[in-house]
């Protein structure tokens, strides 16, 4: 029994590290940040609480579950950050419902991981722990933070329409200018054709010369 005691606390260093990069990763979201910010905050709650019991005498085999409880929620929350920073914005804002409800899995998840683990946990310790996964607050806090990054959604909608709506008075400007550069283009085209039939014509003038109407010298001393 001992054996299996060490082994499990000894497990402990491992799995709050692996729950410290998913930590970070959830601060470092760049969508869905308010949602992301507040998992965060809770698997923070069981890492430190698991901080606490390595050096505590606790019950191997509580224990034990609450670690395989909150190892797959490591593995879910990873998985499920990597699946929604790689989803655009617009995709994500239309599944919405969708993006809820994957959040509100690993939350549950989550929750029974922190349940778990409140039992081998000291009574005030325990109580923290459980004000911290109250279902009543922990259904509250994901409507809020929903909400917040629904808000944040359509402002950066409206921001790309607004980029959009910037870009097409561009195009449109340098589309006009290109048709009267192409106009003015064809213009002086035409004007130097015009110029060139001119100067053909006043060549044509030039070489032909006035006629003369007077015999040269020798051909009027032979007449006479």
């Amino acid at each position: 029994m001992a054996t299996i005691v060490v082994t499990v606390v000894k497990a402990i260093p491992d799995i709050i590290s692996k729950g410290l990069a998913i930590h970070k990763q959830l601060m470092q979201a760049k969508k869905n940040k308010k949602i992301c910010e507040r998992l965060a905050d809770r698997m923070k709650s069981v890492v430190d609480q698991l901080e606490g019991l390595a050096n505590q005498g606790v019950n191997e085999e509580l224990l034990q579950k609450a670690l395989d409880e909150f190892k797959k929620v490591l593995e879910e929350a990873g998985t499920l950050l990597k699946k929604y920073e790689e989803t655009n914005w617009l995709m994500q804002k239309f599944n919405a419902d969708t993006l809820r409800k994957d959040f509100e899995e690993v939350n549950q998840h989550l929750s029974n991981a922190a349940r778990q683990l409140s039992l081998s946990l000291q009574v005030e310790q325990r109580k923290n722990l459980e004000d911290k996964f109250n279902r009543l607050r922990i259904c509250k806090e994901n409507d809020e933070d929903m909400k917040i990054d629904l808000q944040e959604w359509d402002k950066l909608m409206a921001s790309v329409e607004e980029t959009r709506a910037e870009v097409k008075d561009v195009h449109d400007v340098v589309d006009n200018t290109n048709q009267k550069v192409t106009s003015i283009q064809h213009q002086m085209a035409s004007a130097q054709r015009d110029l060139k039939v001119i100067k053909d014509k006043v060549g044509t003038h030039e070489g032909a010369g006035p006629k003369s109407s007077s015999a040269s010298p020798v051909e009027a001393r032979g007449k006479s």
